[in-house]
């Protein structure tokens, strides 16, 4: 057994401390798609990347910024006719640059039940073979390509004004920095990962460069929203095929279904309003629903004591640390892993760190799996 009073993540509390400070106050006046019902239905924020001074990734001939903007428009009117009681409201509706923190600031406002921001990728030109879908949610940077995203998404902090202010403490360059900024979307975890499963599973069957999978990663704009939310990376701008795909009114059409879809798909086993009357939605998807998908998620237990740790302890200062009480013992647990290679990887680095007896649990609809 550990004692718990061994600190050997000390130093991320001033991070917390900082992290939990922050304010969502500034921002532009909301943008809500028209023509749509605002009673009865779920709120949905569709958040389209880049805009105004940020072009995010550019092809030969349209940027990262035109094409999310095209796609969340089509995602509207499609949801429009699917889900005609939800209300769809976008971070933007033209090219205008938008702060990462006042996008998350709108959902926040809204109370929205989702936070879909739309995305594209890329790479450098000597990786330009790469190509496919990813939907992320928040968590660990554990992969060096899942850093380098969010590192790419994050860049428009640079252009915004205040930003001192409003990512205070953070070092971006830090894969470690990123422990502390799933502390409000830990809680929404379950169904972020639902969301982004149910979206790739279109992708799979029907981009043209197919899917890459659900992917855990630290980008800010999903960090300070207190809802279930994904960023999509539609496919890779640095790909001479999928970047001709991105940049076609057919691409972007084809696009906007699948995200739909997904999106039905998720509301049709996570009702929001029992009142929704959602019409049915064609999809080639697996029959296999994501109700029935295993939705594990793997932390690791890192020491058990039989008294409590005392109130003032870093333990319940970091939202990454969680204290369980079973079997007469409190039980420092650490994390929330959607894999359980990341959760492995984790695992031998804390104890490195000291925590010698740590082992894998897992989760699932928040109950400790036994077997």
């Amino acid at each position: 057994m550990q004692n718990y009073d061994n600190r050997a993540c000390l130093a991320m509390q001033f991070i917390v401390y900082n992290l939990i400070s922050l304010t969502l106050y500034f921002g532009p006046v909301i943008s809500r798609a028209q023509n749509l019902s605002t009673y009865g239905g779920p709120t949905i924020v569709l958040d389209p990347g880049h805009g105004g001074q940020d072009d995010g990734a550019k092809g030969k001939d349209c940027t990262e910024k035109q094409i999310t903007l095209a796609v969340c428009k089509k995602v509207q009117g499609i949801l429009a006719e699917k889900l005609p009681r939800a209300a769809i409201y976008f971070t933007r509706e033209s090219d205008v640059f938008v702060a990462l923190h006042e996008r998350a600031r709108i959902a926040n406002d809204l109370d929205a039940e989702l936070f879909i921001s739309v995305h594209c990728n890329a790479v450098p030109s000597n990786q330009s073979k790469v190509r496919g879908t990813e939907t992320y949610v928040m968590g660990l940077h554990k992969a060096k390509e899942n850093l380098e995203v969010a590192r790419r998404e994050n860049n428009a902090i640079a252009l915004e004004h205040g930003s001192d202010f409003h990512y205070k403490g953070i070092d971006f360059e830090s894969p470690e920095s990123f422990i502390v900024l799933n502390h409000i979307q830990d809680q929404h975890l379950q169904k972020s990962i639902a969301l982004a499963k149910s979206i790739e599973s279109e992708f799979d069957l029907e981009h043209p460069g197919h899917s890459k999978g659900v992917k855990q990663a630290g980008f800010h704009v999903l960090h300070q929203v207190s809802m279930p939310a994904v960023l999509i990376e539609c496919g890779y701008m640095t790909h001479p095929e999928e970047v001709s795909y991105l940049c076609s009114a057919k691409g972007q059409q084809e696009l906007a279904e699948m995200i739909a879809r997904g999106i039905v798909r998720y509301f049709s086993v996570n009702p929001v309003y029992p009142s929704i009357a959602m019409q049915d939605i064609q999809s080639k998807a697996a029959v296999k629903s994501v109700s029935e998908e295993s939705l594990v998620i793997y932390k690791i237990q890192l020491a058990a004591a039989k008294n409590k740790p005392a109130q003032g302890s870093v333990w319940y200062s970091d939202p990454n640390y969680e204290i369980l009480q079973e079997e007469g013992a409190y039980k420092l647990v650490y994390g929330s892993f959607i894999s359980q290679e990341d959760a492995n990887e984790e695992k031998e680095r804390m104890k490195q760190q000291g925590f010698k007896d740590a082992f894998i649990i897992k989760f699932k609809e928040d109950q400790k799996q036994t077997k």
